[in-house]
């Protein structure tokens, strides 16, 4: 774990595809990566959302950006401010309409 942490901080990178048909979050580490797809239609109530507790704080397995889908909460944007955080959700919400 705490070498994944590391691993994380050195070379990882977080992608996010998004396109009329769903969105596509990666999470990358060097030639390793791990990409969760959801569709479009069932992405509700997209938001920025600080951490409130060290469960849900950021980092390589969490973020600050969510949105609702199905009966789980999908959170993504590692280490984003609230000012950056809007930009991006709105850049989404555009590319969704």
């Amino acid at each position: 774990f705490a070498a994944l942490g590391w691993l994380w901080n050195l070379a990882g990178r977080e992608i996010l595809i998004s396109n009329f048909d769903g969105l596509t979050h990666r999470l990358q580490i060097g030639p390793l990566s791990r990409s969760y797809e959801y569709d479009g239609r069932e992405i509700q109530n997209l938001r920025y959302s600080p951490p409130t507790d060290r469960r849900n704080a950021p980092g390589p397995w969490g973020g600050n950006l969510c949105f609702d889908y199905g009966a789980k909460t999908h959170r993504f944007g590692i280490e984003v401010d609230e000012a950056e955080g809007n930009q991006i959700l709105d850049a989404l919400r555009r590319s969704r309409s």
